[in-house]
C-alpha cells in the first residue's frame, strides 16, 4: 500500500461534493458496505454493482466528485470503463485492485492496492473481500480522525433516526 496514495485519496474524499464507490460481483457488495459506513459520517456517498447504473452515475460525476472503482483482478471490463467515464467527466478516480498494471489502473489518479494473491479457482474469496474491506476501513477511519467531532455527531445523529423506528 502506499500510504501517500491513500492519504490523497482521502484528501479527494473530503473536499468532494459526491463519492461514488461501485464494482462488479463481490467487488458491488464491498462498495454497499463502504457506503453504508461512509454515509453515517456525513459523506454523499451512493454505491452499486450494476453496471447500468455505474454508467449512469459516472456520467453524471463532475469536478470535486470522487469515484471508486473496486476490482480485485483490475480486468474487470464494467468496472475500468466506468472509471474512464468518471475520469473523462472530471471526477477524481480511485481504483482499488490488487493488480497494479491492469486496466482499471489506467483510468485512476490513485491506486489503492489491496494485498490478497488469489487463484484462478479461488474467486471471490474472504481474503480478497477482507482485504478490500481493510483498505475501505482505513479511508474510514483517516475521514474519521480528520473530522472526529463531526463524524460523531452525524453518526448519532443517523443511528438517532434509527432507533426512533425502533421505538415506534
Amino acid at each position: 500500500m502506499d500510504f501517500e496514495q491513500l492519504e490523497e485519496a482521502v484528501k479527494a474524499i473530503q473536499q468532494a461534493n459526491r463519492v461514488f464507490l461501485f464494482g462488479v460481483g463481490t467487488s458491488g457488495i464491498t462498495a454497499e458496505d463502504a457506503k453504508n459506513k461512509l454515509m453515517r459520517i456525513g459523506v454523499q456517498v451512493d454505491a452499486t454493482g450494476n453496471n447500468h447504473f455505474m454508467y449512469m452515475q459516472v456520467a453524471l460525476l463532475q469536478r470535486n466528485d470522487v469515484a471508486i472503482g473496486i476490482s480485485h483482478s483490475g480486468y474487470s471490463q464494467e468496472t475500468a470503463h466506468a472509471l474512464k467515464i468518471a475520469k473523462e467527466n472530471g471526477a477524481t478516480t480511485v481504483a482499488l485492485t490488487h493488480s497494479m498494471r491492469s486496466p482499471l489502473t489506467e483510468y485512476a489518479d490513485f491506486v489503492l492496492v489491496n494485498g490478497n494473491k488469489q487463484g484462478k479457482l479461488q474467486g471471490d474469496s474472504i481474503g480478497t473481500k477482507t482485504a478490500q474491506l481493510f483498505v475501505l476501513d482505513l479511508i474510514y477511519a483517516l475521514l474519521v480522525q480528520g473530522e472526529e467531532e463531526l463524524a460523531a455527531q452525524t453518526k448519532q445523529k443517523t443511528l438517532n433516526v434509527i432507533l426512533e423506528q425502533r421505538i415506534k
